[in-house]
């Protein structure tokens, strides 16, 4: 997995479920950005990717064989919010 500038995104958290079973396993990418599931049941799982900083990244994948599935994922950079509240006294007008 990697970022905007191309450079691998470490720690990120990769969750994959199956919302119909229940089936649901989570994993951290390495420093490569590199991340694995070994032994996943045949369906389509629901992947989410998180890492701080970035915005989350979601998509379905379907497990069909016992071959390897290789996925790539780009992570983009989140938007920052900002809120102001601003209050006022009836004495500042």
């Amino acid at each position: 997995m990697l970022d905007p500038s191309g450079a691998a995104v470490a720690k990120a958290t990769i969750t994959i479920h199956d919302p119909v079973s229940g089936y649901e396993r989570s994993t951290t990418s390495n420093s490569s950005g590199g991340f694995n599931f070994p032994n996943v049941p045949f369906n389509t799982d629901h992947m989410e990717v998180t890492a701080g900083g970035f915005a989350p990244f979601m998509e379905d994948v379907d497990v069909r064989s016992s071959l390897p599935v290789k996925i790539s994922v780009s992570l983009k950079i989140s938007a920052s919010a900002t809120t102001v509240t601003v209050t006022g006294e009836p004495a500042d007008l």
